[in-house]
């Protein structure tokens, strides 16, 4: 049998059997990666990748449009570009599109699609989009900015658009905002991130101290806030609410009678020091005032001989604090050592060496000029001691019961010479050294020794068992010399770890402030403080002596001693910037002196908590005793 085929009847059977190089035209859609996930504010736009694969000889043209998943209109304010591509040939098609976001889109997560069309063909891809809600990111510099009373300054403010926020934006202050600060400018129109310098001022009447005040940003229905860390100055004027004109003169005894040490305590103050009675002998004295310096009460504390008090150091819980210096009676000097219990003027605490107090030699003579107490209530004191010729810095440990602690240095001691014996007594007068405990335990001690013909500076560290840190300087140990003779009086440690010790150069004709700045690790010097690491401060024309020092919380130094005046001397201070330069909003270009009776010396230095300074030592005029004299400074 045999088959005819017809023209039409071999299409038809082609055609099904998709011969003739045929099919119904069609293409296939996809995105690239498959289902992406996009993020766009208003105002912004994403980036999608459209790939378009032909089928059965499909050409023409394709138009793109954005739709709902479900099919319905997209939402406002979004649109796609291009809106449409041409297919000429088989080859597959990539096609990057434009997601623009206008300021009409609503905010939130969108489930689109993008639909595909052409004649009666329709493709569709799901993507979704996240249009984030407009706000605002507001930043401040990390630490705390500092001001001084009365006077203003700028802080770097750094303001963010998010989510494509665009418009007016109101700053202003909120929360614990202290009297008298404002800030400027107060409004700024916000387009992209900016960085503008935000005057902060004060007036007479903002309180000194830490304030925590919030800066807030506000405009379009969104805000942003971030705290502030604020410390408002003394701007070295005496503080009339304290005693008479800021000043406070108290006449422990009979006759003189010294400050050399503060607390701040409950409130108030402790100060102690020596007081001179009518017998002759000095005894420890500690004395409590008001915030306001009204006397509370007086406790003495009686060695036998002629006593001292160089250093108060409380323990870290702070309750409990110690008294340490040096009794002397016949020829000899020894460490007297005491311990209070809280209040400052109650008794002595019994819990300490039986009856609350110690005295010890170490050598033939021996004072002791600084005390720290660690976590573990063990109380570290370093001071001068004779042994032999020579003259030796010395630290000895005591337990909280007041034994000596054997586990520290040898025997509990420990002993570095630093001079001949003729040494000691010019360094018990001029008060050179200074205690610190480091948080890791480690004790620094800064003092001064004699090289050769020259009074050199020194640092030591000492580990916690009382070993020389060989990792610091040569030894454990570093020197200095400004001028032809230097002698530490203070010491401190930053936050960072840096070391900053106060004390005093010998020009060639009289002694000036100065202050060195160490790094941590090693001990050598911090060339971004002064000149080299050092800042000589010459507060008069005459002889400068300081013996106190206290950082604020902004990073200045401020440090207190006493200037050559005329008939005598003035209480003098002066405040340093953290690089080392003087602070012309204190006093005058960074420098104050107080003039009180005659012959006025400071050698204490307290940072109140409200941020007010005071200044403390002795004061006496022509002729009378020397009294307990206080000055504390707005």
């Amino acid at each position: 049998m045999s088959i005819r085929w017809t023209l039409p009847g071999l299409l038809a059977l082609l055609a099904a059997c998709g011969g003739g190089g045929g099919g119904n035209p069609s293409f296939q859609l996809a995105l690239d990666p498959e289902s992406p996930s996009l993020t766009a504010a208003r105002g912004g736009s994403a980036s999608l990748t459209l790939r378009l694969t032909p089928e059965g000889g499909f050409s023409g043209t394709v138009s793109l449009a954005l739709e709902r998943e479900d099919g319905s209109q997209a939402p406002a304010g979004l649109s796609l570009s291009p809106a449409s591509l041409s297919v000429s040939g088989p080859s597959p098609i990539t096609q990057p599109l434009t997601l623009s976001v206008g300021e009409a889109a609503p905010p939130g997560e969108h489930r689109l699609q993008l639909r595909a069309t052409s004649g009666s063909l329709a493709r569709t891809a799901r993507f979704r989009l996240n249009v984030p809600a407009p706000g605002l990111r507001l930043g401040l510099p990390p630490g705390t900015f500092g001001l001084t009373r009365g006077l203003g300054g700028p802080v770097s403010l750094e303001l963010a658009p998010e989510g494509g926020f665009r418009g007016e934006v109101e700053l202003s202050l909120v929360g614990s905002v202290p009297p008298g600060l404002s800030l400027a400018p107060d409004r700024v129109t916000l387009a992209a991130l900016t960085t503008l310098p935000l005057t902060l001022s004060t007036t007479s009447s903002t309180p000194t101290g830490l304030h925590r005040p919030r800066l807030r940003a506000a405009g379009g229905g969104v805000s942003a806030e971030a705290e502030l860390s604020l410390f408002v100055a003394a701007r070295g004027e005496p503080d009339p609410s304290f005693g008479s004109g800021g000043i406070r003169i108290f006449d422990i005894a009979s006759a003189s009678n010294t400050v050399r040490d503060l607390l701040w305590r409950n409130g108030g103050l402790v100060v102690g020091g020596h007081a001179q009675g009518s017998g002759g002998n000095s005894d420890f004295t500690l004395a409590a005032f008001t915030g306001s310096g009204d006397w509370l009460a007086t406790e003495t504390t009686d060695f036998g001989g002629q006593e001292l008090l160089l250093d108060l150091a409380p323990q870290p819980n702070g309750s409990k604090f110690v008294a340490a210096g040096y009794t002397f009676s016949g020829s000899t000097f020894r460490i007297a050592l005491a311990r209070y219990n809280p209040d400052g003027s109650s008794l002595l605490d019994t819990s300490f060496n039986g009856d609350g107090k110690r005295t010890d030699l170490i050598g033939s003579q021996s004072a002791a000029l600084a005390a720290a107490v660690d976590n573990s209530n063990r109380i570290v004191v370093a001071g001068y001691s004779v042994e032999g010729s020579n003259t030796e810095l010395f630290l000895t440990r005591y337990l909280e019961n007041g034994a000596l602690d054997a586990g520290f240095g040898t025997g509990g001691q420990v002993r570095v010479p630093v001079g001949p014996s003729s040494y000691f007594l010019p360094l018990l007068v001029f008060g050179g050294l200074d205690l610190l405990l480091q948080p890791d335990g480690k004790l620094v001690v800064a003092g001064a020794k004699q090289v050769g013909s020259q009074t050199v500076l020194f640092l030591r560290r000492y580990g916690a068992d009382g070993v020389p840190d060989a990792s610091f300087g040569s030894g454990g140990e570093v020197t200095a010399v400004v001028g032809s003779a230097t002698l530490a009086t203070a010491l401190l440690q930053q936050p960072d770890g840096r070391l900053v010790v106060a004390g005093n150069s010998y020009n060639g004709s009289d002694y000036d402030f100065v202050l060195l700045r160490r790094n941590p690790l090693d001990g050598s010097p911090d060339t971004s403080f002064g000149t080299g690491g050092q800042v000589v401060i010459p507060i008069g024309s005459g002889e400068d002596l300081s013996h106190a020092l206290v950082r604020q919380p902004d990073g200045r130094l401020v440090v207190a001693g006493y200037a050559a005046a005329p008939g005598g001397s003035d209480f003098a201070l002066a405040r340093l910037n953290p690089d080392g330069t003087l602070d012309p909003s204190f006093g005058a270009g960074g420098k104050v002196t107080t003039p009180l009776a005659g012959e006025d010396q400071a050698f204490a230095l307290l940072l109140q908590p409200d941020g007010r300074l005071v200044a403390a030592g002795g004061s006496r005029a022509s002729g009378s005793n020397v009294d307990y004299a206080l000055v504390r400074y707005w």
